[in-house]
């Protein structure tokens, strides 16, 4: 009950986790859902700030860090080690707020422990192979190391995305082009949610194009 009160006290909410060929676990088996929009708004960095790190951390996962399995290294990993570095530190850039969080999620790797969010006693990585821990610490310290290519490694991938489709709009009625003008409307009205949103979309396509 304690560990509830803390996560509610923090935005975020205990959801149900069903797994695959295994949803008869669900009523035992639990995850920290957590809304960046709610938990950011009161930290001393700009929330689209914020956003804008997390989106750019999720899309090197994808794209310098695919090669480890989610269990290993997740977008859930990279969330909690975010928010830490939010608590932790004091006014952050954009620039700053990113070499911070690699820091620290590669130092969590090379020491085998990144606590919960919401229970520092937890290690939520206490279950990888120390070689894979090793390698994965190594990959992201890489990753920050060059980090300017792997940003626009990241950039290709959503251009290449974007002429995809763009390719798919050509093909769309006119009820399409009034939805595309609608989301226009409401990315200006609305950017934060917006781009959240967009940023979902990026992710799945990435997904089924092969990227895990």
């Amino acid at each position: 009950s304690s560990i509830k009160k803390k996560i509610m006290a923090r935005g975020g909410v205990a959801v149900a986790k069903s797994l695959h060929e295994q949803h008869d676990q669900s009523n035992i088996l639990w995850r920290i859902s957590i809304s960046p929009m709610d938990i950011f708004k009161n930290s001393k960095v700009c929330d689209n700030q914020i956003l804008d790190v997390l989106v750019i951390l999720k899309d090197l996962r994808i794209v310098a860090l695919s090669r480890f399995s989610k269990t290993m290294l997740s977008s859930y990993h990279i969330k909690i080690t975010l928010l830490w570095c939010i608590e932790e530190s004091s006014i952050l850039s954009r620039q700053q707020l990113l070499d911070l969080t690699l820091e620290k999620l590669s130092s969590s790797y090379e020491q085998m422990f990144l606590p919960d969010y919401f229970d520092d006693t937890c290690n939520l990585i206490g279950h990888v192979k120390k070689e894979i821990a090793t390698e994965i610490y190594t990959s992201i310290k890489s990753v920050r190391k060059n980090i300017h290519y792997w940003l626009t490694e990241c950039q290709l991938k959503q251009a290449a995305l974007r002429l995809s489709f763009s390719e798919k709009i050509s093909r769309f009625s006119l009820l399409g082009t009034y939805f595309l003008r609608l989301v226009l409307v409401l990315t200006k009205t609305y950017p934060s949610i917006i781009k959240y949103i967009l940023w979902k979309f990026w992710i799945r396509q990435l997904e089924q194009h092969g990227w895990q």
